[in-house]
């Protein structure tokens, strides 16, 4: 799988630092008192370890293996593997959904 090859040789691909946008979110859910977070797409989670420290509690979603190997050790984060396309999210709630870099990746494959 091409996620899986990717971080497999690259790594840390986009860093450890959160993203901007990530920190912007945070204000967001801060102010609206959002307690739990939804991360399709986790990748090794530099996200998701950045709203975990902040409190929240985080469900990290990814299809890449090798980039959840990546992720913390010691962590509070819920990381599921496989698409959340696939996963059964329905009995399950979050307060809100953090989407960073993936929503392209969902292209209809019936054009």
């Amino acid at each position: 799988m091409y996620w899986d090859e990717r971080f497999r040789n690259e790594g840390r691909i986009w860093g450890s630092t959160p993203s901007a946008t990530a920190v912007y979110a945070e204000n967001i859910f801060r102010a609206r008192e959002v307690r739990s977070i939804l991360v399709p797409g986790a990748g090794y989670g530099r996200n998701s370890e950045f709203f975990s420290q902040k409190g929240y509690a985080v469900t990290g979603i990814e299809i890449s293996g090798e980039a959840l190997r990546l992720t913390p050790d010691a962590t509070s984060v819920k990381y599921l593997l496989g698409s959340v396309l696939e996963e059964p999210l329905e009995s399950s709630r979050y307060d809100a959904v953090y989407c960073f870099n993936v929503l392209h990746l969902f292209l209809c494959p019936y054009q």
